[in-house]
């Protein structure tokens, strides 16, 4: 495992700032989880799990999955890619 220091771990510090605040825009009921996607020190991806459309709903979809269906259990993610930023 290598720990970050100095420079790194700063950069490292604001790439997830950047994912937390990015999952504020989650309209999951389950958990709410934003990620950035980095290349050579630049962003080219972000995105945050959501129901798809982005729907809001009052209750979580997948709440209602059989027990044995397999699934992540959690909602559908919306990305933006570099030419979308």
């Amino acid at each position: 495992m290598k720990y970050l220091e100095d420079a790194e771990k700063e950069e490292a510090l604001l790439y997830i700032s950047e994912a937390a605040n990015l999952a504020l825009h989650s309209n999951c009921l389950r958990s709410r989880c934003g990620s950035v996607i980095v290349s050579l020190g630049e962003i080219i991806g972000i995105g945050w799990n959501s129901p798809p459309l982005n729907r809001q709903l009052e209750h979580c979809l997948k709440d209602y999955l059989p027990k044995d269906f397999k699934s992540d259990r959690t909602c559908a993610v919306f990305m933006l890619n570099k030419g979308q930023l």
